[in-house]
This record gives C-alpha cells, structure tokens and sequence, in this order.
C-alpha cells in the first residue's frame, strides 16, 4: 500500500536550487556519458514520482488537502489507496475524482502554497544530475508521469525542464472539475500516445530522437519502448524490475543508501 510522507513547513528552508546544483558529475552513470555528446536533436523523458525523487507527489498533495482544506473524507481517501493497490492506472484516475467540484483557479492556488510551504523532496542524485548533464548538453527535457500536471508544474522552477505531461483534468463549462480525466491518460500506453501527440504539436519536435526515458514502475514500460538507446529502471517495482533484467535494461537498484535520497524542503 502507499504511504505518505509528512510535510511540514521549516523554518529553516532549504534552498532546493542550492541542492540540486551541488550536485556534480559523479553521480552521472558512465553510461550516460557515453551517449552521443552532443543532443541537440534528442530528447529526454523522465518519470516523475519515484523516478526524480522518492515518495509521490500526487499523494502528499492530495492528503495535505485532506487534512488541511477538508477535500474528501478519509473514507475516499481509504478507497483511493485500495484502487491503487489493486490497479494503479485505475487509482490515478481515480485520485482526480477527489477533487470533483473544486476551481481550477483554487486547486493551482493551493498547489503553490503547498510546493512553497509544505513540500519535502527526496530526490535521487544520480537521476537529477542525469537530467542537468543531458540538459547541458542540448537534450530536450520532458517529464511524463501519471501525477496531475498541474501538481507538478511548479518543478519546472526547480528543474531545466522544457514540458511537464500528466493526468489532465476535465473542466465544466463554469471552469470547475468534473473529477474525470481530460484526454488520454497518462499511464501504460497513455504515456507513449501523449508524447507522442505532444510532438506531432510541437512541430519543431518532429524530427528529434528520444534517446533517453528513465521509469520506476510498470506504469513506464510503453513509455521506455520509445527510446532509441538508454532505457534507465529506477528503483523499479517488481514487475518492470523483471521485465528490465529480460530486456538487459540498465537498473538502478533500491539500496539502504538510496533510501535515504537528497531531502529537502521546498
């Protein structure tokens, strides 16, 4: 079942750009380095939760808006964390139910507070400094995850990255949430579908190569058969940890030490 971290607000903030710039070379897999040098005509996709950093951004929102703005009940919530055990595309979809009638105005508003006030990152080194090494070189960067996109939007002021693509939400007329998903979901072959519409819209995306996508769980593998070389398993869950180890993917286990991440407040 998924747990959630708990988030309080620190006084002594630390400065998230500050961090994640100490962050040097070390920590890119040779592997990486090898890659063509120059990527100006690749991209980069990264999975967001579990892959960026440890823990879920979906879920620590969603019940920080429990606890503090009275969302739903903690009987939803208790549903929520069933669905997802048992069919975690079907829960990502369902998490969105719990904010039926809510603004879109409203929900962006507390989205930032919560990112400026009450986040915690644990973040992977070895991914973050991957993303600022590609960046570095020319890659364009995308995020791609089952998460909202407007619970991670705010990243991009953390992040070099050019495009954030998530679970949308469908809006009434009245620009309030109907608790559905707008559009293709962004899971399973979802992931692959909306990357790839996404660069048929950016025309001048067409002709640039995904080279690179980095994924945590099963959730990713449509997404990872998009990539021309580098296929990263994230701390992987059983199943694409399995499916990975058949294709000959590059892995980078869960340890003692990774548990541990980078934390950081804000």
């Amino acid at each position: 079942m998924k747990t959630i971290q708990n988030t309080t607000n620190s006084q002594n903030k630390i400065n998230s750009l500050d961090i994640i710039h100490s962050l040097n070379e070390q920590y890119v897999p040779n592997f990486i380095k090898e890659l063509d040098p120059s990527g100006t005509n690749k991209m980069a996709l990264f999975d967001a939760d579990g892959t960026l950093w440890a823990g879920d951004i979906a879920d620590d929102f969603t019940y920080w808006m429990i606890k503090n703005e009275g969302l739903a009940s903690q009987e939803k919530w208790q549903q929520y964390l069933k669905i997802y055990q048992q069919d975690s595309s079907s829960g990502c979809q369902f998490l969105l139910t719990l904010f039926n009638g809510k603004s879109i105005d409203y929900l962006k508003e507390a989205v930032n507070n919560w990112w400026n006030n009450f986040s915690q990152h644990q973040w992977i080194p070895e991914v973050v400094s991957t993303l600022h090494y590609l960046h570095n070189k020319g890659y364009t960067i995308w995020v791609v995850s089952g998460t909202p996109t407007i619970f991670l939007d705010p990243v991009k002021k953390l992040l070099p990255i050019d495009l954030v693509i998530g679970m949308d939400f469908e809006l009434s007329t009245q620009g309030l949430i109907t608790g559905k998903c707008q559009g293709i979901p962004c899971t399973h072959q979802g992931k692959a579908l909306k990357v790839k519409r996404e660069k048929k819209v950016k025309n001048q995306l067409q002709d640039k190569t995904i080279t690179f996508v980095a994924g945590n769980s099963e959730l990713d593998i449509e997404m990872f058969k998009l990539s021309k070389e580098v296929k990263w398993a994230i701390h992987p869950d059983s199943t694409l940890y399995k499916y990975s180890k058949k294709k000959n993917w590059h892995i980078l286990p869960k340890t003692k030490a990774s548990n541990k991440g980078l934390k950081d407040a804000g």
